[in-house]
């Protein structure tokens, strides 16, 4: 069975705004490298803003959830660009996640554009690795080995 990732309103607004937004920062960025009337410190500040928002925006795209596979033997995830599988005799607990007010922080990752993906940080379940487009259709996934994952 496969399920495809949906997005909350805030992620489908925030994308529709963000990833604009960064791709003409980079053009911006790109063109103005190839301007005549900038010192060599402009054209460097400027290729290192491309390169920052290029790489963002490949991170993006890599780490998106795309869909929620169940096989035989293992769960799936699949992301823009790799699967993320998680055999079933790994997970200890799978549990609906619970939104109750507790703060999430992200340690490393992206909240928002294309679903909040990444690393984060919750007082009552601790770490755990996000790959989730709307936390209210999202579940927790915790594996013998202490790993602990919320999907959508």
């Amino acid at each position: 069975m496969k399920s495809k990732v949906r997005w909350s309103k805030f992620v489908k607004i925030f994308s529709a705004v963000f990833l604009p937004v960064l791709i003409a920062i980079s053009l911006w960025a790109f063109i103005s490298l190839f301007d005549n009337n900038y010192g060599i410190a402009e054209v460097i500040t400027f290729a290192f803003i491309f390169f920052v928002v290029f790489a963002t925006l490949i991170l993006v795209y890599v780490l998106t959830p795309i869909s929620v596979e169940l096989t035989d033997s293992c769960l799936l995830l699949h992301r823009g660009i790799g699967v993320v599988r998680i055999k079933y005799s790994d997970i200890t607990e799978l549990d609906i996640y619970k939104i109750d007010g507790s703060c999430d922080v992200r340690v490393c990752g992206i909240g928002g554009v294309c679903g909040f993906v990444g690393r984060f940080y919750n007082k009552k379940i601790g770490y755990y690795t996000s790959y989730v487009g709307d936390y209210s259709q999202a579940f927790l996934v915790k594996k013998c080995n202490g790993r602990k994952y919320a999907k959508e």
